[in-house]
């Protein structure tokens, strides 16, 4: 949950700061993508592709967990959305 958080702040930081060639993106892609990326960091480390996370042992249920997880807090950045929209008149 923390790793998808942290890619979406990332990623909408590029996209404000990239406004010209980037700006055109969507948030919601944006928030898809964190989600991806997170995902194939977590699901790669459970399957020990990588050993970035430590001494890792395969557990089902922690490959369940990991799911559920990136599951509810893409849904919840999608219900409540990340950075608050300013209204300019």
């Amino acid at each position: 949950m923390i790793g998808t958080l942290l890619l979406t702040g990332i990623l909408l930081q590029l996209k404000y700061r990239f406004n010209k060639k980037i700006g055109y993106i969507k948030d919601e892609y944006i928030y898809l993508f964190a989600v991806g990326l997170a995902s194939i960091y977590s699901i790669s480390q459970e399957f020990k592709f990588h050993n970035f996370g430590g001494n890792n042992i395969y557990d089902p249920y922690d490959v369940i967990a990991s799911l559920i997880g990136l599951g509810l807090t893409y849904g919840l950045i999608q219900v409540f959305g990340f950075v608050e929209k300013v209204k300019t008149e």
